[in-house]
């Protein structure tokens, strides 16, 4: 099986992470704004379903269907069925982890998943770890540490709120990690709506039978407007991730998703004097933000690309 390559067009490949980053930065804060009101399954089921349907569009438009399918071996479907598992298990996991932390704690933890995607990189695409990813890795875990100075006492009992929000973000994380590792190879036999369709279609099937769909009748007219209105646009967000790693390595595209916390954690202090009833504001001393300037800096110096 022949390994992806990027284009090399890297101006293309950063215009196109940095809009998912941006994207990825005001999600969390929609989906916690819909966990008061609808449990983390039907969420996802109505976003992987509007979301199939606008995908399902852009390929029988753009597309043909029957080559795509003809390209696919027993591998690919393998791996098909593996992006799929993992991109919905990530969808669901990570609503579920807002009931319990709130969203700029939940992005600083995501990053792991960025640790978890260079690992794969090394270990399937062959992509080299080099002296200032493993300084990177030593500073992300620091500014971790400092972001959560205020909760280490809940943090060294194992119980609580935070610890359970904690447990299911790194397991949101690893799931994000598998897909992004595996839809790059996809991107083998496969354009960006191609795959986007085969997840999301997939995951409105696994999703269905946890789903309770009826009770969108539950949410505001504001509510059900943010639910609607979050399927395309992470559609958007996650087809354009797709084609930065056409353009870019998967460090590169690691780097520039790793201020998607400092977006969520400016984008909540804007929300939060906005709508007070709706979201509460966040309690971050000095060092915590400190600490999440560092995991930002650690995910990307552990990003770059050895020379």
């Amino acid at each position: 099986m022949e390994l992806h390559t990027t284009s090399g067009r890297w101006g293309l490949g950063i215009s196109l992470a940095l809009f998912t980053t941006f994207i990825w930065g005001l999600i969390p804060i929609i989906l916690k704004v819909l966990i008061l009101s609808m449990d983390a399954y039907t969420i996802t089921f109505y976003r992987f379903l509007i979301a199939a349907v606008l995908a399902g569009a852009a390929v029988l438009y753009r597309h043909d269907v029957r080559m795509m399918v003809g390209k696919f071996t027993r591998l690919y479907w393998m791996l098909a069925l593996a992006a799929t598992l993992g991109f919905a298990g990530s969808y669901i996991l990570y609503p579920l982890a807002l009931a319990f932390v709130s969203p700029s704690t939940a992005q600083v933890l995501n990053q792991i998943s960025f640790v978890f995607m260079l690992i794969g990189g090394m270990v399937f695409f062959r992509e080299k770890l080099g002296l200032l990813q493993v300084i990177g890795g030593g500073i992300l875990f620091v500014g971790m540490v400092l972001f959560f100075n205020q909760r280490f006492d809940e943090l060294l009992t194992g119980t609580g709120a935070l610890y359970s929000g904690m447990l299911l973000i790194v397991a949101a994380a690893a799931c994000l990690a598998l897909y992004t590792l595996v839809q790059k190879q996809l991107l083998q036999i496969l354009p960006s709506e191609g795959i986007m369709l085969l997840v999301y279609l997939g995951g409105t099937i696994l999703v269905f039978p946890m789903a309770e769909p009826a009770r969108i009748s539950d949410l505001t007219f504001n509510q059900a407007s943010l639910l609607i209105l979050s399927a395309p646009v992470t559609l958007i967000a996650f087809v354009s991730l797709s084609e930065a790693l056409h353009h870019l390595e998967v460090n590169r595209v690691g780097m520039i998703l790793a201020i998607v916390p400092l977006a969520t954690v400016v984008a909540m202090v804007v929300c939060s004097g906005l709508f007070p009833d709706l979201l509460d504001q966040e309690r971050l001393n000095g060092l915590s933000m400190a600490g999440a300037v560092l995991v930002v800096f650690g995910t990307m110096m552990g990003s770059l690309r050895p020379s």
